[in-house]
């Protein structure tokens, strides 16, 4: 049987070929302070369970790696002890054993945040909640490799922002020279409005960017820049208002934390809680600007 019509390939410029590209479903997030902070709220009180769940695992796991830290550290020091090593030589595998400590706890702490971006995103685009604790983790840490190179990029750019005033610090201490610190501290308040506006631009979107969309770190970066393209101040405004909430929030549980024993408890869930927020917020930001681009 012969087909009724040829068939043909595509010719032309790339450029003219039909987008393969998925299509953009808007999220439903207006991008401003009050509707933010409001729906942060709401959402995370919907669903409270399993972001504590999400937060929580990571520092639950932290908690029991330190255990077994300090543990290791104990014996280290009686084997050291009971063999008269040299004091010096009993401290470079606890320094490295620290350091270790500090790196996978670091990891942890960023894997419960990318799994909140995951179980939010899940909500806000009215998909029923189905990854869990362990599964959000498990995705966060499938992420790491983007964020760490998101993470990286970023701390070159603020390295490079403030070399004049480590330069001018470190030269009035060597020196102690009360004319280069001031000139340090001069330096510095500029310096700081820069980072301010850097992170504005970059920190707040680039990891979800990098988690939601799947780009690549310099990806990731350049899309953090397309969406908040003419959006820095709105992004100062709701940034500010949060972060002000949660200063007021910190303050109420710091109050609790006085107390002897059960200081500590609160300390980690106002921990938990505070991230839980922060990756509610932060996932109905970018959605909020993503929203306003249209794309």
């Amino acid at each position: 049987m012969q087909p009724n019509q040829p068939i043909s390939s595509l010719g032309g410029k790339p450029s003219s070929w039909p987008s393969r590209e998925p299509t953009y479903h808007p999220f439903g997030v207006q991008f401003e302070a009050g509707q933010l902070l409001t729906r942060t709220f709401s959402l995370w009180s919907k669903d409270i369970g399993r972001l504590i769940g999400i937060n929580a695992l990571p520092i639950a796991l932290i908690l029991v790696l330190g255990a077994l830290g300090v543990g290791a550290a104990f014996a280290v020091y009686g084997v050291a002890v009971l063999n008269a090593f040299d004091d010096s030589a009993m401290w470079i595998p606890l320094a490295i054993g620290g350091m270790g400590f500090g790196i996978v706890s670091w990891l942890l702490y960023v894997a419960g945040q990318v799994g909140s971006f995951v179980a939010v995103e899940e909500v806000i685009r009215g998909e029923p909640p189905r990854i869990g604790a362990f599964g959000a983790i498990t995705a966060g840490l499938s992420s790491m490799p983007a964020l760490l190179g998101v993470y990286a990029v970023f701390a070159v750019i603020t390295a490079v922002i403030l070399v004049p005033v480590t330069g001018l610090t470190v030269a009035a201490i060597a020196s102690e020279s009360i004319g280069l610190g001031i000139g340090a501290f001069v330096v510095a308040m500029p310096s700081s409005v820069v980072i301010c506006y850097v992170g504005l631009r970059l920190l707040t979107i680039a990891p979800v960017a990098a988690v939601v969309e799947e780009l690549g770190p310099i990806a990731a970066l350049r899309r953090s820049l397309e969406l908040t393209k003419g959006n820095a101040i709105d992004l100062f405004v709701a940034a500010l208002v949060f972060g002000v909430t949660l200063m007021g929030i910190n303050i109420c549980l710091s109050i609790l934390g006085i107390i002897p024993i059960v200081g500590a408890f609160v300390q980690l869930a106002s921990i938990v809680v505070l991230g839980s927020l922060q990756a509610v917020w932060a996932t109905l930001a970018y959605a909020g600007l993503r929203d306003r681009l249209g794309r």
